[in-house]
């Protein structure tokens, strides 16, 4: 995979992370539900990317897919959407 499809998915991550928070209300069990499946799938697509090209840098897409958290725990600064 080539930079292209990189930018092309976490692009497509972010508009979907963006649906979520407008279509349903924060303390919702479905906001939950739902974002916690958008955090299972945005990791598991950075683990495929990172497989296929030794030069992909991960916390760099996870950013600019709009995901939030490190694995430790600890917060990714927020990247405006494009």
């Amino acid at each position: 995979m080539s930079r292209k499809h990189f930018e092309a998915l976490a692009w497509e991550l972010r508009q979907q992370a963006l649906r979520i928070q407008d279509e349903t209300t924060p303390e919702s069990d479905a906001r939950y539900h739902r974002q916690r499946q958008w955090d299972l799938d945005a990791l598991a697509l950075a683990n495929v990317c990172a497989a296929s090209n030794g030069a992909f840098d991960r916390a760099r897409f996870l950013v600019a897919a709009g995901y939030t958290h490190r694995p430790d725990g600890s917060m990714f600064p927020m990247a405006a959407p494009r």
